[in-house]
């Protein structure tokens, strides 16, 4: 077994047909030895666990598969590990909880230079992996790299990653399509973030008190601060064909589920209360307004049921940890 500088986490929940398509894009990184793929499977009722396995089982792939409750073991003291690695959660944690069993394990291997946490509903081009390596290793001081996201159709989606608006709570990609300036953004897109393992064992792992969404923008705030630079290497090419686990709007699917409104709104409220607090008594109130005017103005009033239910249970929470 070779030593691989890249630990690829690929978080899978009833997706095993994209997940399946995802590994198999990211398989010129692990036969050059470069990548290492680590699945995990957040308790899925589909059978995605078997079909994974049978892929994984074809064409005579190196891989071993462990329980959850297994991995502090497996992971102590361990200095290499197979080019596949297939983790089974004991529940459906979240985003954040799920993928973080995956970096844990990359961490204590020795040999992990870079976590990439790749979405399931993405494909790579072949020397996407290598090209992130080769721009990471240009500058030790570069933290976390995004890749240049193209949606499923062939429209570019985010060119490097997105920008933030602290009042408005709203996020815009950093660079337009057509642009090709020097990407200045707020945070990489979590479809695709390539993580240098130094800046993740300084600055700690995915951030758990989010369910879904917001979890990058916490990540790569704790990065920066932590004086590492976010940078965007434009030739690494990830294909997403977004929104298709949380019901999220993406240029395939012109809807929102109810999942994804309720989640979206509590995590801005639990990311504004954690890293600009003074703010939140304006932004909180504002994000209401426009969502109830955006929902009505579209006719979809069935997405206020889950923002009202987002900001009670936000305030509810507030209260009992203030008990």
């Amino acid at each position: 077994m070779s030593s691989r500088k890249v630990a690829i986490i690929v978080l899978n929940w009833n997706g095993w047909d994209d997940s399946l398509a995802c590994l198999a894009s990211l398989e010129p990184s692990v036969d050059q030895g470069l990548a290492r793929i680590i699945v995990i499977d957040n308790a899925s009722t589909d059978g995605s666990a078997l079909r994974i396995r049978k892929w994984l089982q074809s064409e005579s792939r190196e891989y071993f598969e462990i329980a959850e409750s297994e991995l502090a073991e497996t992971a102590r003291g361990s200095s290499m590990a197979p080019p596949y690695i297939l983790v089974h959660a004991r529940r459906n944690g979240g985003y954040a909880a799920g993928n973080n069993l995956g970096i844990k394990l990359a961490l204590e291997l020795s040999d992990t230079e870079y976590v990439f946490v790749l979405n399931n509903d993405t494909t790579v081009e072949p020397d996407s992996v290598a090209r992130l390596v080769a721009w990471a290793e240009q500058d030790p001081a570069t933290g976390i790299i995004a890749s240049t996201l193209i949606e499923g159709r062939g429209e570019l989606r985010i060119a490097g990653g997105n920008n933030y608006s602290l009042l408005l709570t709203i996020t815009r990609p950093a660079i337009a399509a057509g642009e090709s300036r020097e990407s200045n953004m707020d945070y990489v897109a979590g479809a695709a973030q390539f993580i240098r393992a130094v800046a993740l064992r300084q600055v700690g792992l995915l951030s758990e008190d989010y369910f879904l969404y917001f979890e990058e923008l916490d990540l790569t705030r704790r990065i920066t601060r932590a004086g590492f630079k976010i940078t965007w290497c434009p030739e690494s090419i990830v294909h997403h064909h977004g929104g298709r686990a949380a019901g999220s709007r993406s240029l395939a699917t012109n809807h929102k589920s109810s999942l994804a409104e309720y989640h979206s709104n509590l995590s801005c409220l639990i990311f504004m209360r954690k890293f600009h607090p003074r703010l939140l008594w304006l932004a909180a109130p504002a994000r209401f307004l426009l969502k109830v005017l955006h929902d009505l103005i579209c006719l979809q009033p069935a997405l206020l049921i889950p923002l009202v239910r987002a900001y009670r249970d936000y305030l509810a929470g507030t209260k009992r940890e203030h008990a």
